[in-house]
């Protein structure tokens, strides 16, 4: 190492200490050098004071002097030097190694993190208690890792994440109101063809006008749920809006990737009502009841109809003679059913004479002509015998037939 010769010095007789001016001494000089005095003399180094004081081993010998050259003789070698950087380095580095080293970590703040980064203090990794610890942004928990389980304190975003409530991509997480679950249903449009809606969930359409060519079951607005499975199979289920009875209709998609027709669910606040058919197709509910001045009348969605009544004949002898060839018989009516048939209907009949008498007296036929599809022909009853015996008959009607 070189020796040490910058500036001048001044040192006074019997004293230790050596006065630098212009020196630079921590740092270059140390204790165990040697520095050659103006006597000529080379004095040990006890300690170095300050850039311009030394204080030496034994006090100068020599005469008093001032700026004087001198020279101060390194006495240790480059190894020795070496030595005592790495024992200052060690030194500073065990604290390091006795923690971090050793991947322990302080516990750090909200602030600052017990790992974080130089140029953004408040973002990293945090202790917040026992077994538990938290990934910090922006002074904030984001996400904590507890000995229970985990928790999200910020929204999930990206691309793992569904990117709307329709998104159906595989693999993605859902999200609240995905598919129309936990939140509102998915809204359909005019745009939305139900045809082409097989991902399974929850929609709802707001008016009937977004029906139009999109193949809804009804003119409606009303809630749709979607059920789909891998195979290319689906179910949709499609509830109207604003009815007391709301009407539910069902149909499905199978292998032949067509849609089947809409049928309507049944349920008690449908089987009674209008009944209804469109080519043969029953679309209306199941059993329709009624009745009017003409009667009563049931029809089913099949087509079956049944319609009863009853009419008084009036008296037994009003006509006739009682002979064999002109027996007694009521006066002429006839029957308007209380809705009307498709076809000829059949029309099985009865009587009920009143009053009380024999058996012979009250043996009566009823006879109706010529049924038709809104009314009968006539219709009178019979006696069998010449009994002249006056009685008021009872006509009970019924015809069955079909409504189409």
């Amino acid at each position: 190492m070189s020796w040490i010769k910058t500036g001048t010095i001044s040192v006074t007789n019997g004293s230790a200490t050596v006065t630098g001016i212009g020196t630079s001494w921590v740092g270059t000089a140390q204790a165990g050098y040697g520095i050659l005095m103006p006597n000529g003399l080379l004095y040990e180094i006890e300690g170095v004071v300050s850039d311009t004081s030394i204080t030496l081993a034994k006090t100068y010998e020599g005469t008093t002097q001032t700026g004087q050259a001198y020279a101060i003789v390194p006495t240790q070698g480059l190894t020795a030097v070496l030595v005592d950087a790495v024992n200052a380095l060690m030194t500073n580095y065990q604290g390091v190694y006795d923690t971090i080293g050793q991947g322990k970590f302080p516990d750090g703040s909200l602030s600052a993190g017990g790992m974080r980064f130089n140029a953004d203090e408040d973002t990293g990794i945090r202790r917040t208690a026992a077994n538990a610890a938290s990934l910090v942004a922006g002074g904030a928990d984001i996400i904590e890792w507890l000995s229970g389980g985990i928790k999200l304190n910020k929204p999930v975003t990206g691309t793992a994440v569904q990117s709307s409530a329709s998104d159906a991509t595989s693999g993605r997480i859902l999200t609240n109101g995905a598919h129309g679950l936990g939140g509102s249903a998915i809204n359909l449009t005019a745009s939305d063809d139900l045809d082409d809606i097989t991902a399974s969930g929850f929609y709802y359409n707001t008016t009937g006008g977004n029906t139009t060519g999109n193949h809804y079951p009804v003119a409606s607005a009303g809630s749709l749920l979607v059920i789909y499975d891998d195979s290319g199979r689906a179910t949709q289920y499609f509830t109207e809006y604003g009815s007391a009875d709301p009407s539910t209709y069902v149909r499905a998609l199978g292998g032949t990737a067509t849609w089947s027709a809409w049928r309507e669910i049944y349920t008690a606040g449908t089987i009674v009502g209008t009944v209804a058919q469109s080519s043969g197709a029953p679309t209306g509910a199941v059993i329709e009841k009624g009745s009017n001045a003409n009667g009563a009348y049931t029809r089913w969605a099949d087509g079956t109809q049944i319609c009863t009544h009853k009419i008084d004949l009036g008296s037994i002898i009003a006509a006739g003679s009682g002979t064999r060839s002109a027996p007694y018989f009521t006066s002429t009516t006839t029957w308007t059913y209380p809705a009307a048939f498709a076809a000829a209907p059949i029309v099985p009949c009865g009587v009920a004479p009143d009053g009380t008498g024999n058996a012979y007296d009250r043996a009566v036929a009823l006879v109706v002509l010529s049924p038709g599809t809104t009314a009968t022909g006539s219709i009178n009853a019979y006696r069998f015998t010449d009994s002249s015996a006056d009685l008021n008959v009872t006509a009970h009607l019924s015809a069955i037939g079909r409504w189409y």
